[in-house]
């Protein structure tokens, strides 16, 4: 893998000012961000639970923090860190989907919920009618899932580093690729 992000998409943190997670997930992308060169400025964080006071506390971060998830930008464009701590399967349905296509899949680090983990805890039919973009591209992906922390158990259960593995994704003909409009 030879990803450079420049930017990271952070959907689903939960409330800073009110959750210990959220706190110990906010403080990971922080850290993550500064390892990775990676300026505050194109740092845009949206959760529907952000109180008036997270807003003001990104602000200070120097984050961006849409008010809305209409002003959420789904598709991405370049090399972006996707960091979806715990969403929920439509969530990362939405935003796979909107970024449907070789480019911009190979051009994106999802630090995120094992997709492995939806294939094999859910009917194959339900996938295929509710999330058939996340059901097709997980084989594709490589994870690495990461450590347990002792100090915040639940903040960090079940995430791992995935990518989508180029030459496998390459191979992939027209019907994998087409999809059908949801409802």
């Amino acid at each position: 893998m030879r990803i450079e992000p420049r930017d990271v998409l952070c959907l689903g943190l939960g409330s800073p000012c009110s959750s210990r997670d959220a706190r110990a997930q906010l403080a990971f992308l922080s850290r993550l961000c500064a390892l990775s060169n990676i300026d505050s400025a194109n740092v845009s964080v949206y959760d529907p639970v952000f109180t008036d006071a997270d807003r003001r506390l990104f602000q200070v971060l120097g984050m961006q923090c849409p008010s809305d998830i209409k002003q959420v930008k789904h598709s991405l464009d370049g090399p972006t860190i996707l960091y979806m701590p715990h969403c929920d399967l439509k969530l990362y349905e939405i935003v796979i989907r909107a970024n449907w296509t070789y480019g911009r899949l190979c051009d994106i680090v999802f630090l995120a919920n094992c997709f492995s983990d939806y294939i094999d805890n859910n009917p194959a039919s339900k996938l295929e009618e509710q999330s058939p973009c996340l059901r097709r591209l997980a084989p594709l992906v490589e994870s690495w899932p990461l450590p347990t922390s002792g100090a915040f158990p639940t903040a960090f259960n079940n995430l791992s580093v995935q990518y989508v593995k180029r030459e496998p994704l390459s191979l992939e003909g027209d019907t994998f690729w087409h999809l059908v409009e949801m409802s």
